[in-house]
């Protein structure tokens, strides 16, 4: 496949969705920075939203569908949805259910891949048995498979090889 310039130097993008109290998380804080070191264009922008910033419940309608708009934009435009099986605290996320529909979609298109973390494996419900779903136990394995799936993309054209976007 011919490619252009632009494209070769397009980086591979993820979008990560797990329950929003987890962008708090210095752990998640971590595994994003890990992506954004081995050259991943993290797309998920919900991830730097302030501390003090109120829930879904507690904001007007105008700021969370500003809030949707952008979310729906940095998911749709991803190569990747990293799916977060597991929720981080007692609070259940909501919205990456919603995500994994929208990416399982694009992905029987042909337009995404959709890896899910589950801790053991576990199926937390019955969409991540989906044939578009792989499935991995840890953050070490979901990093593994993004860099095979960069690769596959970079093969065709689609993505640069190289962790910056060009050599």
């Amino acid at each position: 496949m011919q490619t252009t310039e632009k494209t070769n130097e397009r980086k591979c993008s993820v979008y990560v969705a797990h329950n929003f109290a987890a962008r708090l998380s210095g752990e998640l804080q971590a595994e994003v920075a890990v992506l954004r070191d081995l050259g991943f264009r993290v797309t998920a922008t919900w991830l730097n939203v302030p501390a003090d910033s109120n829930t879904v419940d507690k904001r007007d309608h105008a700021t969370n569908r500003m809030y949707a708009i952008k979310d729906w934009s940095d998911l749709i435009s991803a190569d990747v949805l990293l799916y977060y099986a597991d929720d981080h605290s007692d609070a259940v996320g909501r919205g990456k259910h919603v995500e994994l529909g929208a990416a399982i979609a694009q992905a029987k298109a042909g337009h995404k891949t959709v890896i899910a973390i589950s801790e053991g494996y576990t199926v937390k419900h019955v969409f991540l048995t989906m044939p578009e779903v792989m499935i991995v136990k840890d953050f070490s394995q979901a990093v593994t498979t993004l860099l095979g799936v960069r690769a596959s993309l970079a093969s065709r054209g689609l993505v640069s090889p190289w962790p910056g976007g060009s050599k």
